[in-house]
């Protein structure tokens, strides 16, 4: 299942027929693959072109009518867009709906239900060249956003990345800077309360939840510069830190339940660096990739399987495309010869 060209991939039910789908995106196209939940896969179809050429997506009911429409960000950084598509049903979706277009540099936006109304909100990663910050365009009511960005936290001194997630298992997010480990809290009336972030290692690139042992405390997964490092709630805002050991270094990774025993495990991008087989040693060193799976034992230790060689891919994901009760890995890249989407089906054998 290929297209030529794929930047990154999202997993929505484009067609409403209660099957995720796959909807990539190259340059300004968005394009759709549809699942039909046992294991077969469309054509790779035209689905919105966009008035800029897209670097981030993600799929989400902005409007609460029951289906899932498209926000999108331009990966220019010296003029930021971001707007929403509607899903209007059929495979049809509407125009452009615009919520940020202004110079200078957008790097990033969540969804998040801030304030808990039941309207999906969005929090960007906005800088100028005085003042770099986190803001939030309000949801008021079926995707109707407000027209002013309200601030969550603003500074010249620091160079934020922005993520959002529940830290403390209330069901309810934080906002939080990778950049100076801090994290906010909603308190009321727009206001946030600054936190100390329990991730506090160099580089994040990502932290993921995950159920990593037997208890019910919150788990996570944080893919760092640094050792891989899993982190478990104690309780009383306590937290346990673990590195996670193993001859791999992480370029991307997903959490999830691989071979089904109610744990999740991790599928990674494993970069190294070294010699190309048959080539001049003066000329030849580059990185390669491999596709690995740190499968958990139940305890939160894991174990090590090599997968396959792949190339520097874009993007990866886990999803049951057969409705077998397995997660397979979902795969994306945009350079030859592993250019597009391809599926790596999951025999039941980790």
């Amino acid at each position: 299942m290929v297209k030529a060209d794929c930047a990154g991939f999202a997993l929505t039910d484009v067609d409403n027929n209660g099957t995720k789908d796959i909807l990539g995106y190259y340059n300004n196209e968005l394009f759709y693959i549809l699942v039909d939940g046992k294991g077969k896969y469309g054509q790779a179809l035209i689905l919105a072109k966009s008035p800029f050429k897209i670097e981030g997506l993600k799929c989400a009911d902005l409007d609460n009518d029951g289906n899932e429409d498209l926000l999108i960000a331009s990966d220019d950084r010296e003029n930021g867009r971001l707007g929403w598509l509607k899903n209007l049903g059929g495979l049809k979706f509407g125009n452009l709906n615009v919520l940020h277009s202004e110079k200078e540099r957008l790097l990033g936006f969540e969804l998040i239900d801030y304030d808990k109304d039941g309207h999906q909100d969005v929090v960007v990663n906005y800088w100028t060249d005085k003042i770099r910050g986190f803001y939030i365009y309000r949801n008021m009511d079926k995707g109707i956003f407000s027209k002013t960005r309200n601030p969550v936290m603003e500074t010249s001194t620091s160079f934020p990345k922005l993520a959002v997630m529940d830290l403390d298992g209330d069901r309810s997010d934080e906002v939080i800077d990778y950049g100076s480990n801090i994290s906010f809290k909603y308190v009321s009336n727009g206001k946030w309360e600054q936190q100390k972030s329990p991730f506090q290692e160099r580089s994040i690139k990502g932290v993921y939840p995950a159920k990593l042992d037997g208890n019910k405390l919150p788990d996570y997964m944080v893919h760092s510069f640094g050792p891989l490092k899993k982190f478990e709630l104690l309780g009383n805002g306590q937290w346990e830190a673990k590195e996670v050991s193993g001859k791999f270094r992480i370029e991307m990774m997903r959490v999830g339940d691989i071979n089904g025993d109610g744990y999740d495990d991790i599928v990674a991008v494993s970069e190294s660096y070294g010699l190309a087989p048959g080539y001049n040693p003066e000329l030849s060193f580059s990185s390669s990739y491999t596709l690995i799976c740190l499968i958990n034992d139940g305890s939160g230790n894991f174990v090590q399987k090599t997968l396959y060689p792949v190339s520097n891919l874009s993007n990866i994901e886990l999803l049951d495309v057969d409705n077998d009760g397995d997660l397979d890995i979902i795969t994306a890249g945009h350079h030859w010869p592993e250019g597009g989407i391809k599926v790596w089906k999951n025999l039941g054998k980790l």
